[in-house]
């Protein structure tokens, strides 16, 4: 057993810290309590017994081990990073810590002494003010999950919608979306946009002190923070990808054959971004927990994560759905986007595990049971987006057939008015069945 996990066995169940120091307090049933919190109750928080009134009964084993144990200044969430194990030294450090918050200025002890545990959140304590906070660290992987569903629906939702050129043939929505976001990584970080977050942005702190209120919203918003400047670099550079292929169409000679490159080159730009999202998603998690990681945890997560991005981008380059996979990004964007704001509405990864899902299964039944009739042809498109030459050609070949083929309805049209001699019509006839063939 970890000390960490000592620590939490041993915390109070009023304070919820480790005990400060001897004596160890517990009640009949066994339930700890620390020493400066026993005096302040009558029975036990957790089953409710009343502590005995003439002996209290100590608990020797966990006073034995506590100087064993590394334990955290108790003003952690202020940013103090003070922590030992001899408990005369850490109850010293306390009570002269100066991250401590001046709290109980206006603060009078309650009157009622038989407390029975259940409104211990009032009860102040004349030494040191116990901060109810459970600060034991717990590994979460699942906000990696919603960070990737928001941002590659997102993202998806957007190429969709900017890379039709009947709709936005031009690039005056993406740059002004670039220039916006630019500007709001720079003022993010000025002092007075700092300030109005901290005053208009809503939580669920508003009751608190505004020294208790800012740190938990630290907390609150941590991974957020951690994940939000490499995700929003991330959708940056993916619009300014989009942005550089409709400059290049538009400055183009040929606008016809630059048109079905563009259109070759998103149908692997899709795919490589919902992987490559992943990666850049499970990189960055990987950089800021290091060394909090959970192993197991870890590898499950990312075995997911990768499962599931891998296995929609697969589909997408296998199968010829149309627009239909892109309908289906859309469709959780504008899900999420009306659901965020309630509570459980985090349902985009939910939405994105479902939808890739029936994507795999429609494969495994197309492949199994239609012969493969859905798949797209790979080989053209990759052709199409990475052989210039290629396009040039086939572009090339369809002019040739057109002139062949009015070639032909014009010596049709000439042999009704004047007959062509008997081998001169054979000659011609078999040169057309020969290169409509070849063409």
């Amino acid at each position: 057993m970890t000390s960490i996990s000592l620590l939490s066995e041993l915390e109070c169940p009023v304070c919820l810290l480790p005990p400060r120091q001897a004596p160890v307090f517990m009640c009949p049933l066994g339930h700890n309590i620390c020493s400066e919190c026993k005096p302040l109750v009558k029975k036990c928080p957790i089953c409710k017994i009343n502590y005995l009134q003439n002996k209290d009964t100590r608990n020797f084993f966990a006073e034995k081990i506590l100087d064993s144990l590394e334990r955290k200044c108790r003003y952690e969430l202020f940013d103090c990073d003070f922590s030992i194990c001899d408990s005369q030294q850490l109850v010293d450090h306390e009570k002269i810590c100066d991250k401590k918050p001046e709290l109980n200025k206006n603060t009078q002890k309650p009157e009622n002494e038989d407390s029975d545990g259940e409104n211990v959140e009032e009860v102040v304590n004349e030494n040191n003010d116990p901060m109810f906070l459970n600060l034991v660290y717990f590994y979460d992987i699942r906000p990696m999950f919603q960070f990737y569903a928001y941002t590659v629906v997102f993202l998806r939702m957007f190429v969709f919608e900017f890379s039709d050129l009947n709709r936005h043939p031009g690039i005056w929505f993406e740059v002004t979306f670039l220039s916006c976001l630019c500007i709001w990584l720079l003022a993010r970080r000025t002092k007075l946009v700092q300030f109005f977050l901290e005053v208009y942005q809503p939580d669920e702190f508003e009751t608190q002190f505004q020294v208790l209120r800012k740190h938990l919203r630290h907390i609150l918003f941590q991974d957020a923070k951690e994940v939000y400047l490499a995700l929003v670099l991330w959708a940056a550079f993916v619009i300014s990808c989009l942005l550089y292929l409709k400059l290049e169409l538009i400055q183009s000679a040929n606008y016809e054959i630059e048109v079905a490159r563009f259109e070759a080159l998103l149908f692997f730009m899709k795919p490589a971004l919902t992987f490559s999202t992943s990666i850049v998603c499970i990189v960055w998690h990987l950089y800021f927990k290091w060394g909090k990681l959970d192993k197991w945890a870890a590898v499950f997560g990312v075995f997911r994560l990768l499962w599931l991005s891998f296995n929609l981008a697969y589909v997408e380059l296998s199968l010829n759905a149309g627009t239909l996979i892109d309908e289906g990004y859309c469709l959780i964007f504008w899900i999420q986007t009306v659901s965020v704001l309630l509570p459980f509405g985090k349902v985009s990864f939910i939405l994105l595990e479902l939808f890739g899902f029936l994507t795999m299964t429609y494969n495994a039944y197309d492949t199994l049971f239609l012969f493969g009739i859905g798949k797209n042809d790979f080989l053209e498109h990759f052709q199409k987006a990475f052989n210039g030459n290629y396009l040039k050609m086939q572009f090339m070949l369809r002019d040739l057939r057109g002139s062949l083929k009015l070639l032909e309805n014009s010596l049709s049209s000439v042999s009704v008015t004047e007959p062509l001699d008997l081998d001169v019509a054979k000659e011609v006839k078999q040169f057309f069945e020969k290169y409509r063939t070849e063409f």
